[in-house]
């Protein structure tokens, strides 16, 4: 097959009257499974990818990038390149631990952790940067199961769980002379997190594929957790009198309404001063206008087998969401005293046909069945395409209704086996490359007056990636046999001082300097 080799954008923008806002956010984010470190073994928590590690079904996660034992070096490396955010999680598996992954009592609260998880953020801000605190990032303690979302009791616990998150770690915050945490993600990206051990089989437990009735349930169970940790967490600061806070969830920028912009539109209705009689009407009207864009996008992004397996997914989506019983999350939305259910829109920018670049042969059913690093690391498959990341954000933006829009994480995949040489991508493009043009639609977002507030990377340095340490995803490389963070990214590019300069030459306003950085296009296509 031929690949198509990637092309710088051109700097075509005319940048008179282009003002970064005062308040943009630039960041980097990560995970407590993928960062932080001694998952899932005999002195760590385990979570409920702990015996996945112990059956050999996945690699182990081990040390990973240590954040938790070192977390000064990250902090300091994010500071020192100019960022002020920065996007990392608490962890339930961490603040109530299993100390084995067949544990199934409820063990009691770890004090220290919270007294932890406190000193990392209070780093954050003494480093003058926001933390942005993820509550839930597709992993949970052992003890709970496999199956939480299915399960109301378990969803009972998660919320008491979220409650002592804003009690304990922020009355530590407060009484050490820091703010109260100010941003909340309360679920890393909804779909994925209940998709995976669902739909494809290719998460813990494993082995479940196309369980819809598993799924729908799930999904509600989710999103009415979601309405009311949203209003725990606002009632909680409103009687401390702390600063209020923003408090969503991050969505993926997928080509298929159900699975991306459908979360954001349920959630959103009643705020909208829509009647519940009126939500169906509602949602098939946003489906529309979502197609639109997306046919339009599809029409020069994809081949004719491509298409017609985009057709076929959006038909087989649209019938699992049409039998969702939505009462209890509708029950949740309209009996709660705040209409607001959302305080900023998020969206993980991706390629949106990641679902759709397929082939034949990939669907041919007698092919061996690929690995599940084989299946879910193909970051070939992962293309950037600077139209379609603009038209893509704009369609999100078209109602918003006041709420900033934030992208909360965005990478191009490469890859690195721990015991072999990089491996470049066979379209050419380098993470140089890539952060260049996204930046540039940044640019003409804020352009077209996008409401658009922030940008944050995953991630800042190597980490474990769901199965595996060969994903190279990190702006630095990670060593992990010495356990040091490097200067460079696993490609060799000073990645750090590119992203720097990048943000210096926005936030100075100064058009000579921001043309400069962004037409230099040498320094993006030869490594160090």
């Amino acid at each position: 097959m031929t690949v198509k080799q990637y092309h710088m954008s051109d700097f075509d923008i005319d940048l008179s009257g282009f003002e970064l806002p005062d308040s943009f956010l630039f960041g980097v984010c990560n995970s407590p499974y993928h960062s932080e470190g001694n998952y899932n073994t005999d002195s760590g928590p385990h979570n409920n990818w702990s015996q996945w590690e112990n059956d050999g079904h996945t690699e182990r996660s081990g040390e990973t990038n240590r954040f938790w034992d070192n977390y000064l070096p990250h902090i300091r490396k994010a500071a020192e390149t100019g960022l002020n955010a920065f996007r990392m999680g608490i962890d339930w598996a961490r603040l109530q631990p299993s100390s084995s992954p067949y544990e199934a009592s409820e063990p009691q609260w770890d004090e220290t952790a919270f007294d932890r998880y406190a000193e990392i953020i209070g780093a954050v801000y003494d480093h003058e940067m926001m933390p942005i605190i993820t509550l839930h990032h597709f992993t949970h303690p052992a003890w709970l199961g496999d199956h939480v979302w299915t399960d109301d009791e378990k969803v009972k616990k998660f919320l008491v769980y979220v409650s002592n998150v804003v009690e304990k770690v922020n009355s530590r915050l407060v009484d050490n002379g820091y703010p109260a945490i100010p941003f909340y993600v309360v679920f890393n990206e909804p779909f994925n997190t209940l998709a995976g051990p669902y739909l494809f089989g290719d998460a813990p437990p494993g082995g479940i594929k196309n369980d819809a009735e598993a799924f729908s349930i799930a999904t509600v169970n989710l999103l009415t957790a979601y309405v009311k940790a949203y209003d725990l967490i606002h009632a909680a600061y409103e009687q401390h009198r702390w600063q209020s806070p923003k408090v969503g969830f991050n969505i993926v920028s997928y080509c298929l309404y159900e699975l991306d912009k459908w979360y954001l539109d349920i959630i959103r209705a009643r705020s909208l001063n829509l009647e519940r009689d009126a939500i169906e009407n509602y949602l098939n009207e946003n489906k529309q206008s979502f197609y639109k864009t997306m046919n339009a996008l599809a029409e020069t992004r994809l081949d004719a087998f491509q298409r017609w397996y985009w057709e076929k997914s959006r038909f087989d989506y649209a019938a699992l969401f049409s039998d969702f019983d939505l009462t209890k999350l509708l029950d949740a939305i309209y009996e709660s005293p705040n209409p607001q259910k959302l305080d900023y829109v998020a969206i993980d920018c991706y390629d949106p046909f990641i679902f759709s670049r397929v082939s034949m042969e990939d669907l041919y059913p007698f092919n061996p069945p690929k690995s599940i690093a084989e299946e879910r690391f193909n970051w070939e498959k992962l293309l950037f395409d600077a139209t379609v990341t603009r038209e893509h954000l704009i369609m999100h933006a078209s109602n918003l209704s006041g709420l900033p829009l934030y992208i909360l994480e965005t990478n191009t995949g490469m890859n690195h086996p721990l015991n072999g040489d990089p491996q470049p991508r066979s379209d050419g493009m380098t993470r140089p490359m890539f952060l260049r043009d996204i930046l540039i639609e940044v640019i003409k977002l804020i352009q077209q007056d996008v409401p658009l507030q922030g940008f944050l990377y995953w991630t800042l340095c190597d980490n474990y990636e769901w199965g595996t340490h060969t994903s190279r995803l990190g702006l630095v490389e990670y060593d992990y046999e010495n356990n040091v963070i490097k200067e460079t990214d696993a490609f060799g590019f000073p990645m750090l001082r590119i992203y720097h300069d990048f943000i210096k030459a926005l936030r100075s306003g100064d058009q000579e300097l921001i043309r400069a950085t962004f037409e230099n296009k040498g320094a993006f296509t030869v490594t160090t």
